[in-house]
């Protein structure tokens, strides 16, 4: 078998020369004798490694357990420069260095997971990773000065990672920005094969710029930001469904790219390159500036389904287990695939879950936000049933299942004798027990808000019926051990009763989709003729195109001109007309208080604390920002929308101010106000 390419020998990934081993030598030389770098501090840095046989241990534990749930990198090539950078640790070559902050952030990663029986106990393990990680970032600035390189994306992408992983995201943020210009001044956005590039070459790109694509997505998700890649710009092909077999030498002829139905470690890569482009989709929703109509939501709620409808076998909510034995990567790419629509559904659906509580008009997202909370609690119990506990230390995602128990805490506030709330207060139980042993700040704080939210939610219940406000639910949602009735879980979005008539329910036998019209243009595509998905041999270039075929304006059947009356277990009239113009502040109505105060909340808590950065603006401070200057996303349906990234008026509907955000004691304060806002505004007293 030929030699495998190796990073820093190799350098860049690609096809080293002796001018380019010269040019890194000469932008070393010049560092040192010109911008005053002393000469030893490359020499400190490599010495800042672990003894080999500990570095050995923590390498081997980081591709045998993590490397795959990710972002993996490609392991031979890894291990080829890293015994080039070993062996000549005392004499280190200019390219050596430019591969030492990815040695150095995947020991630090490696260390803040492995057990305490390879690192020590928790402070040991805290102090050890910190130093690696920052040995990456000070041998980062030395490796840019010799130039940009595919390893140094790849390890700024890793180091990201790491800060996310201890719950940094403002500091993750950055330099997950740093990592996609980096990427971008590479080309990583052109194809290989636009570039002339070998076969190897184009498919490790491929593969590099689909992890910073949808990590640029995902975080400017979680934090409430543009996300920085355009896609009118970039051509860069997803990657093949290969495993690294297939990359084990630079002149390799790629197979003919197998469907998804034939898992390997890529499938998953695939699949959430598909996703992120629906991500993208919803972050360029809030994030215009130009109105915008909750019929847009809808779409990109029915653009999410379809998502899920074509996910193939092993991976779909109804899954075909038969390979997760024997492919152990599968049940935790499941997971991660899985777990993240229903985190990108309630981030969608959020803004609206408190507005209009007397009436129906928001019923739709109150109900996928609870499903959806539902559903994620299922598959995070089916999960823990059948993987080791070190296995969901390392992919559980805090953010994520915080975001869970907020919304089931929220149900609780609303209808605390509802038909969910059995499984609402198993969520805040569940989340309140898991979190017992050495929890972080930020999981402390949200703690603190969980219990506050089940305390609050024993206190209203303890008085008796309650008048509810949450619409029942109207197709079946899945048991707790995650099994689904078809391949979806959540209510479809309205169809106009004629459609309903005419077109199937896809993916579950549930009862008839409830009927509505919305100004969308074209009909929703029928998918009466379509394969069975089970069946279906897909491949990423024809997911990538189902999941982007149908634009979320045009996946909605037309709307009359008038209101409609619509038909569903709790009938309401849902009327259109043209919103009043709301751009110049006008004061919120007293029914939307509770909805602001959400908003207000997650826009403006600190993201290196509570939350995590889980989602919304972060620690920006709005509050001296004029309601006009945040006239973004405004819904033009009547409704003056504020999206979920968007900013609040800089005093809510309380006359609470924003300064009281920011630690336990005040978070405390500010949601048991919020808890009282949402029973007023549901009517309950």
């Amino acid at each position: 078998m030929p030699k495998a390419p190796s990073y820093g020998v190799q350098t860049h990934l690609e096809t080293s020369s002796l001018d380019e081993a010269a040019v890194a030598a000469e932008r070393l030389r010049r560092l040192v004798s010109e911008c005053g770098v002393q000469p030893h501090k490359v020499e400190e840095l490599i010495r800042d490694l672990p003894p080999k046989s500990f570095a050995d241990d923590l390498i081997d534990y980081y591709f045998e357990e993590i490397n795959f749930t990710r972002y993996p990198i490609f392991e031979s090539a890894f291990r080829t420069s890293y015994e080039a950078l070993v062996s000549k640790a005392h004499r280190p070559h200019a390219l050596d260095v430019v591969f030492l902050p990815l040695v150095f952030v995947v020991l630090a990663i490696s260390v803040h997971l492995a057990p305490d029986t390879l690192v020590g106990d928790a402070k040991q393990r805290r102090l050890t990773s910190q130093r690696y990680y920052w040995s990456a970032r000070r041998s980062m600035l030395i490796a840019a000065s010799i130039g940009e390189s595919l390893e140094l994306v790849i390890a700024r992408l890793l180091a990201a990672r790491y800060l996310t992983i201890i719950r940094r995201i403002v500091e993750s943020w950055n330099v997950l920005g740093t990592a996609v210009r980096t990427g971008m001044s590479l080309g990583l956005h052109r194809d290989g094969t636009k570039l002339g590039l070998d076969p190897f070459q184009t498919e490790y790109r491929r593969r590099v710029w689909a992890y910073l694509y949808h990590a640029d997505r995902a975080y400017a998700l979680v934090l409430g930001r543009p996300h920085s890649i355009q896609d009118d710009f970039c051509d860069t092909l997803p990657p093949s469904n290969t495993d690294d077999s297939f990359l084990s030498s630079q002149s390799i002829v790629l197979p003919k790219d197998p469907p998804l139905s034939q898992p390997t470690v890529m499938t998953f890569v695939v699949l959430r390159h598909a996703l992120s482009r629906i991500i993208g989709h919803i972050v360029s929703h809030f994030q215009q500036v130009k109105p915008t109509h909750y019929s847009d939501v809808l779409g990109l709620d029915d653009e999410l389904q379809r998502f899920i409808r074509t996910l193939p076998p092993h991976y779909s909510l109804n899954p075909d287990k038969s390979l997760d034995e024997t492919h152990r990567f599968i049940p935790v790419h499941r997971f991660l695939i899985v777990s993240e629509v229903f985190f990108i559904r309630i981030s969608l659906h959020r803004p609206y879950m408190l507005r209009k509580l007397d009436s129906d008009r928001f019923a739709f997202s109150r109900r996928a936000c609870f499903d959806s909370a539902i559903s994620d609690f299922a598959v995070r119990q089916d999960f823990r049933q059948h993987v080791p506990a070190s296995v969901i230390k390392r992919v559980r995602g805090g953010y994520r299942e915080f975001q869970s128990a907020m919304i089931a805490g929220i149900y609780l506030a609303l209808e605390p004798h509802g038909s969910d709330a059995s499984t609402m207060h198993k969520i805040l139980d569940t989340f309140l027990s898991n979190y017992v042993s050495d929890p972080d700040e930020t999981t402390i704080r949200e703690l603190k808000i969980i219990e506050l939210l089940k305390n609050k939610s024993l206190s209203v219940a303890a008085g008796g019926p309650i008048q509810s406000p949450v619409p029942r639910k109207a197709t079946p949602l899945p048991s707790e051990k995650g099994a689904t009735s078809g391949s979806g879980s959540w209510p479809t979005a309205p169809q106009t009763p004629t459609s309903v008539a005419t077109s199937t329910t896809v993916g579950h036998d549930g009862p008839p989709e409830a009927s509505i019209l919305l100004e969308l243009g074209q009909p929703r595509q029928s998918l009466t003729n379509s394969p069975d998905t089970r069946t279906m041999a897909m491949t990423p270039a024809s997911l990538a195109q189902a999941a982007s075929a149908t634009s979320p304006r045009s996946s909605w059947p037309p709307r009359p001109t008038t209101a409609v009356r619509i038909s569903s277990q709790t009938e309401a009239s849902f009327r259109y007309t043209t919103a009043p113009d709301i751009s110049n502040g006008s004061p919120l109505d007293e029914e939307e208080s509770a909805q602001r105060l959400l908003d207000h909340w997650v826009n403006n808590a600190q993201v290196d604390s509570v939350g995590g950065g889980s989602f919304g603006i972060g620690s920006f401070d709005v509050s001296n920002i004029l309601p006009s200057a945040w006239s973004t996303t405004r819904d033009i349906d009547g409704d003056g929308s504020l999206g979920p990234f968007s900013q609040s008026d800089s005093l809510d509907a309380s006359g609470a101010s924003p300064s009281g955000i920011g630690d336990a004691h005040a978070d405390y304060s500010y949601w048991e106000n919020l808890v009282e806002h949402i029973r007023a505004s549901g009517g309950i007293s």
